[in-house]
């Protein structure tokens, strides 16, 4: 007797076999992150480095991989090539420093796009782009410092879009255009601040069709061309809002016109400029702004520069603009904005009269050998990173290596003391300070490696 409802199923079941043997499932690439460090361990973490040279990592590395650039100066003797998409991070700025001695340029990105966060580049130097020659490039809380082009583009050269967020461009220089960076299409600038940049045009920046910056600060970038800022292309345009554009005398405008046969920039509100040329933006008197120089205002890892009290900038900005994505309200060194009755027009939140002491930093020590006697700076810091000049409290030092020798108990001065520290033990450690005046700490973490063998 014939079963046909039975031969369907076997029917069924059999080409569910067939499939099940044809397809196979392939299992999702994961993410990979190489640490590079002094040394080569095991890898896994800044403690063990899979590598000591940032080339070989990026060699060994994927699409969408992470390098991990541990706390120290790297001085690469050539360039460091990438032909993937990766993403790079730095242990912060001042803390992992890649440094091309002012005759070697620092990346060259051959791939769609390329992330660095967390870096300070410095003294790079090429034709073009003298820290990174990339396409697409994103740069965040990182610094560019002393780079150069013999061309365009300081710091920065892309072909396609350049993104920036919470860093600082200072003393960078172009032979022709882009004093920091060029891109031959857009460029966006968040909470990021411009300073003696130089160039023939475009000190700041230079971007053939448009830019987007908020809440940014540009400040003396001389162009003997005769501006900070260019639109290359005529009858393109960039935007500009809630930032200061302050061109001192002899330094050239501000932005690029009509007049200069360039593009335009427009006004998006909120600016504060030392002269017209940056569309519908507030003219103000250079000395009414009371820029301060340049310098590390905590909490941040990158240097700004501080609004003095009174400034024409302070509660310059639009709210609207300040509260929402990209700003996200918050300033370059993540203090909260608005601090006044609006935020304030620039990369720096301006918070007054510093507030009482809640915490401590401790700085400038770095990863080294055991038995290197360092200088850990103390600092008194109010609830928004201001220093605390009035903290009266003494400042006790430990750590977690019971070895270390420890400069003695202190007060510190105008809110500031540095203190001896010599650390003995391999491996991370940290070190503490506590003060005695509402019991306020901070800490800083290093990696101590073995020392040189003095005996057998």
């Amino acid at each position: 007797m014939n079963h046909p409802r039975l031969y369907r199923r076997f029917a069924v079941a059999a080409i569910a076999a067939l499939l099940l043997g044809l397809v196979q499932v392939v299992p999702a690439l994961a993410v990979t992150t190489f640490y590079v460090g002094p040394i080569v361990g095991t890898g896994g973490s800044c403690l063990q480095p899979n590598y000591n040279d940032i080339q070989l990592a990026v060699n060994a590395a994927s699409s969408g991989d992470t390098i991990h650039v541990c706390a120290g100066t790297y001085t690469p003797g050539a360039t460091v090539t990438v032909g993937t998409d990766l993403t790079f991070e730095g242990g912060g700025a001042g803390s992992t420093i890649i440094d091309g001695g002012t005759a070697t340029q620092l990346f060259s990105v051959s791939a769609t796009n390329a992330s660095f966060s967390g870096f300070t580049f410095e003294n790079g130097s090429a034709a073009r782009g003298g820290a990174i020659n990339a396409n697409t490039v994103t740069v965040s809380n990182s610094t560019f410092s002393g780079n150069s082009a013999a061309n365009a583009g300081g710091a920065i050269l892309a072909a396609n879009a350049v993104t920036v967020s919470n860093s600082t461009f200072s003393g960078n220089s172009a032979t022709d255009s882009g004093g920091a960076i060029s891109t031959t299409t857009d460029i966006t600038a968040t909470n990021s601040t411009f300073s003696a940049n130089t160039s023939t045009y475009g000190a700041a920046i230079s971007a053939s069709m448009g830019l987007t910056a908020t809440n940014s600060t540009f400040s003396g970038n001389p162009s003997s061309g005769g501006r900070a800022i260019q639109i290359m292309t005529p009858g393109d345009s960039g935007t500009v809002t809630n930032s200061i554009l302050a061109q001192g005398t002899g330094q050239g405008s501000n932005c690029s016109t009509v007049g200069d046969g360039e593009g335009t920039v427009i006004s998006g509100g909120g600016n504060v400029s030392t002269d017209s040329s940056c569309g519908s933006s507030t003219v103000v008197s250079l000395s009414s702004l009371h820029l301060l120089p340049l310098a590390s205002n905590p909490p941040g890892t990158t240097q700004t520069i501080a609004l003095d009290t009174g400034s024409t900038a302070i509660d310059a900005g639009l709210d609207g603009v300040c509260a929402v994505a990209p700003v996200s309200a918050l300033d370059q060194r993540g203090v909260p904005r608005p601090q006044g009755l609006h935020c304030d027009a620039g990369a720096y939140e301006a918070t007054g009269t510093a507030g009482a002491a809640t915490h401590l930093s401790v700085t400038d020590l770095t990863s080294t050998s055991a038995g290197t006697l360092q200088s850990a700076t103390v600092t008194a810091l109010d609830v928004y990173g201001v220093t605390a000049t009035g903290y009266a409290g003494t400042i006790t030092l430990t750590s977690t290596d019971g070895q270390a020798v420890l400069g003695p108990d202190a007060t510190l001065t105008n809110g500031v003391g540095s203190f001896a520290v010599t650390l003995k033990t391999a491996g991370s450690q940290t070190v503490t300070a506590t003060g005695s005046v509402g019991t306020i700490t901070g800490t800083q973490t290093v990696t101590v490696t073995a020392g040189t063998a003095t005996q057998i």
